[in-house]
């Protein structure tokens, strides 16, 4: 149940995204009950948007694994790695030509480490 911390009847309404980020954080219940209090006092007495309780309270209320968070690099790194192979093979006027060997060369290296990575752990052995 969601209830405002106060009955100060000025205290800025909150919009519908601030809502749901507090409902979904107090489902999840990761957050203890000092921090979902805090989360209640931005959201609710403060007017704090939904963007900035997101940056302030995300990691709190939204903990991701270590193996999760390891995932989402993993992916990062292969999407930039990939467009960054794409923009050089576009830059060959731009990029002298042993540069851009090299370095595709290299990206393509890592695009192969990532994808190993990206392997079952029985995969592995």
């Amino acid at each position: 149940i969601i209830e405002r911390s106060n009955a100060e009847p000025n205290a800025p309404v909150p919009d519908m995204k601030v809502i749901d980020f507090v409902s979904k954080a107090e489902r999840r219940g990761a957050a203890d009950d000092e921090t979902m209090r805090s989360i209640h006092k931005a959201a609710f007495d403060e007017g704090i948007s939904a963007p900035k309780l997101a940056k302030r309270f995300k990691e709190v209320a939204f903990p991701i694994s270590k193996k999760e968070q390891s995932h989402r690099v993993l992916v990062q790194l292969e999407s930039t790695a990939k467009r960054l192979a794409s923009l050089l093979a576009d830059a060959d006027t731009l990029v002298p030509n042993e540069v851009g060997t090299a370095v595709e060369e290299k990206l393509g290296e890592l695009l192969e480490c990532l994808a190993e990575q990206k392997q079952p752990s029985a995969d592995k052995n």
